[in-house]
């Protein structure tokens, strides 16, 4: 964690918060965090900035956001799009993806990827934003991707998607696993 990132509702009125779990224990055992120490803190989708440690246990830290003052990072112009993998490979992806600032990232359905997967519990709104949260604190960014979720190929060719994400990319390239079966890179 390089950055902690901190969402809007997780404030009180004084702009204080709380923090367990994981990312209490990283501040314990990984930056051997105190009392009165500031840690390099953004908003969720805003500013970075620090944030000051006013208590810390094995429990829980208390922390109160500072002043914000840095813009987060600019995005990357990649946008990634590829068939949905295994839902422990697709975190390590999401969270890779996160992490370079890559802003638009796309799972697509197909022949091969398993109906299972859009129905694992890695899937599901809160588990994805986790995976995007770890990915910004990584990166040290605030801004989160716009995160396509299209179970069917087809439709997302025929709904013109596809010719959109190309249109604003000046550079695309389509990996395949089959080297015959593409010319890489290939200009669509």
């Amino acid at each position: 964690m390089n950055l902690l990132v901190v969402k809007e509702e997780q404030l009180d009125a004084s702009g204080e918060f709380e923090i367990h779990g994981e990312r209490l224990s990283h501040l314990l055992h990984v930056l051997h965090a105190k009392t009165g120490d500031r840690i390099k803190t953004g908003l969720y989708g805003g500013k970075i900035g620090f944030s000051e440690i006013l208590s810390i246990d094995r429990r829980s830290a208390r922390l109160r956001l500072g002043i914000l003052d840095k813009e987060p990072p600019l995005p990357s112009p990649v946008t990634l799009i590829t068939a949905l993998p295994r839902p422990q490979s697709m975190k390590k992806v999401l969270h890779f993806a996160v992490s370079v600032g890559i802003k638009k990232i796309c799972f697509i359905g197909t022949e091969r990827v398993e109906k299972s997967y859009w129905k694992s519990s890695d899937m599901v709104p809160d588990a994805l934003e986790r995976e995007i949260i770890l990915g910004l604190e990584q990166g040290v960014d605030t801004v989160p991707p716009q995160l396509l979720l299209r179970p069917h190929l087809p439709s997302f060719l025929k709904n013109g998607e596809l010719e959109e994400i190309v249109q604003t990319n000046s550079h695309c390239l389509i990996a395949h696993p089959d080297p015959s079966a593409l010319e890489c890179p290939r200009r669509l």
